[in-house]
């Protein structure tokens, strides 16, 4: 158990000890971004539908893009594994197609949408951490959307059944007629709860809907309520061993975060770890290493070796961010002791002489009009902590740095930008608040960026990542 703890804190999760990786002739290229999905045979017997009809046995480290069909036959299994670090696992006779699964690393939004033909998949969904962000899987009959959790999707004998293993699953019915969602009927699934939904049943909801929505709401509140998941659903095989993959996973992500380190950051190593295990597993197909040969070098880490291992990837990171904590304190410090000063707009003229203050213009205006600087970069600071709880408030700097090393303060004249419903900024003052549907989550992240305009061209600054963790009064208890 200890090696099979460990294999998956390498950065990938197997299901068993002897999984199986198939060699290629070929040489496989290894991506210095991983921004596509890959996928993880755990069991042989997974393929590529191909547009002819064909099918087409899939490797491990196989990229998966959007649109592809793929089937596990009676022994099959397989993980596929998203940038962000989430994973969908795919349990024998199944079939899906991923219609959809898209990363932006530099905005960390991830939508992804998956369309359940038979059998039974497995969500675990990291954290959503965008507005923009989606995860959705879509049955004939149901579909369920989460933000971020963990969750079982059937779908057989013409019945749609989700289970609930962490947070908060919505549910929705669906129009078979259209495909399309119907919207204000729906059902929250939470821990160890299990809602199902007959194609029948949904039908019957979607005549209703068009002639009478609220007694179609009714009616889904009867059909789609969610029940107590019974000890055989429990303990039913597939469920068993996805709660230990996520129990295994967010051990591992807690090892990372006792570490200090933020969210983002926590969630950059994770990302860093897949990527990484991957190109690990590539680079000895390419070897043509043994299946035996390579089970080997992927059980060589055992747990001391990865706690070394992540307490160094932990120490480079804080000491990257205290330089540049220590680079915002000194713009702070220098742009203080200018106001206090009152010198902090004066600019040398070509002559020598201080030019004159417009009462009309601002700070911004007058440095603007000089043409000795120009502006290099804008940065935020003033964070002592990115751990926040609803209602906390703090200081935000905004500060432009010129080309010749001078420094300003512009907060009163940046745009800023939240993103994640996580707060707002009012005059420099960012106010931690997140919605009540989010509450249930946990905790909620998201991110705060300055912008400002200088004679034309907009300077967007770093990025600040923010935790919000739920007022007390207002976190609604699972189970």
């Amino acid at each position: 158990m200890q090696q099979r703890f460990w294999l998956v804190l390498g950065g990938i999760v197997l299901a068993a000890i002897g999984a199986y990786f198939s060699m290629k002739s070929a040489s496989v290229p290894v991506n210095d971004v991983l921004s596509i999905p890959w996928i993880e045979i755990t069991s042989p017997g997974v393929s590529l539908l191909k547009e002819d009809g064909v099918l087409v046995s899939l490797n491990t480290g196989d990229d998966i893009t959007s649109r592809a069909t793929i089937i596990s036959d009676g022994s099959g299994k397989a993980s596929i594994h998203l940038p962000d670090g989430s994973v969908i696992r795919l349990d024998s006779n199944s079939k899906i197609i991923l219609v959809s699964a898209l990363f932006d690393p530099k905005t960390e939004t991830l939508n992804v949408k998956i369309s359940l033909i038979a059998g039974r998949v497995w969500s675990k969904v990291t954290s959503l951490v965008t507005p923009e962000s989606s995860w959705e899987v879509k049955t004939a009959s149901a579909v369920a959307t989460v933000r971020g959790t963990a969750f079982s999707m059937e779908y057989a004998n013409g019945k749609s059944r989700v289970l609930g293993s962490q947070n908060v699953i919505i549910v929705n019915p669906v129009d078979q007629k259209t495909g399309e969602t119907l919207p204000g009927i729906q059902s929250e699934v939470k821990e160890n709860t299990a809602v199902e939904l007959s194609d029948k049943d949904a039908a019957v909801i979607a005549e209703r809907f068009a002639e009478n929505k609220k007694a179609a709401e009714n009616l889904g509140i009867v059909l789609l309520l969610p029940r107590k998941a019974s000890r055989e659903a429990l303990n039913d095989p597939f469920i068993k061993e996805n709660k230990s993959e996520d129990k295994i996973f967010d051990e591992k992500t807690e090892i990372i975060r006792k570490e200090g380190l933020s969210e983002y950051e926590v969630r950059e190593i994770i990302r860093t770890e897949s990527k990484e295990f991957r190109d690990k597993i590539i680079d000895l197909k390419n070897k043509e290493k043994s299946d035996e040969e390579i089970k080997k070098e992927i059980m060589k880490e055992d747990a001391a070796d990865f706690r070394a291992r992540i307490k160094e990837q932990a120490k480079k990171i804080k000491e990257e961010r205290k330089g540049v904590e220590q680079d915002n304190k000194t713009e702070e410090t220098k742009t203080t002791d200018s106001e206090k000063s009152g010198d902090a707009t004066q600019v040398k003229s070509p002559s020598g002489a201080s030019p004159k203050a417009d009462s009309n213009s601002s700070v911004t205006e007058k440095v603007d009009t000089t043409s000795s600087r120009k502006v290099a970069r804008l940065t935020i600071g003033g964070f002592k902590t990115t751990a926040l709880t609803e209602g906390d408030k703090v200081s935000l700097v905004a500060t432009v740095i010129f080309n010749n090393g001078e420094k300003e303060n512009v907060t009163s004249a940046v745009s800023w930008t939240v993103t994640g419903f996580v707060g707002s900024v009012e005059k420099g003052i960012f106010t931690a608040k997140i919605r009540p549907e989010d509450s249930e989550i946990g905790e909620v992240g998201g991110t705060i960026q300055a912008k400002i305009d200088r004679g034309g061209t907009v300077f967007t600054s770093n990025l600040i990542e923010v935790i919000i963790t739920p007022s007390i009064e207002e976190t609604t208890p699972l189970g």
